[in-house]
């Protein structure tokens, strides 16, 4: 849960790391309606021209991850 993270910080830099096991174990210690939040983010990020361009591509990455088949 979202909650269990005392740093915001450490949530994203987990799910932004780019390490396929990392994301996952992270991602699936949150709950249902967390992910949710999580990937809407993560769609924003990945297409959103504001974000830094590392910042674009590791959310393409976790989001390649995160749903496979899209």
């Amino acid at each position: 849960m979202i909650d269990d993270y005392l740093d915001i910080e450490a949530l994203w830099g987990d799910l932004l790391s780019q390490e396929v096991e990392r994301i996952k174990t992270t991602f699936n210690r949150l709950l249902p309606s967390e992910q949710e939040k999580i990937l809407r983010h993560l769609r924003r990020m990945a297409t959103d021209s504001d974000w830094h361009p590392n910042q674009r591509i590791a959310a393409q990455t976790a989001l390649q991850i995160l749903t496979p088949g899209n």
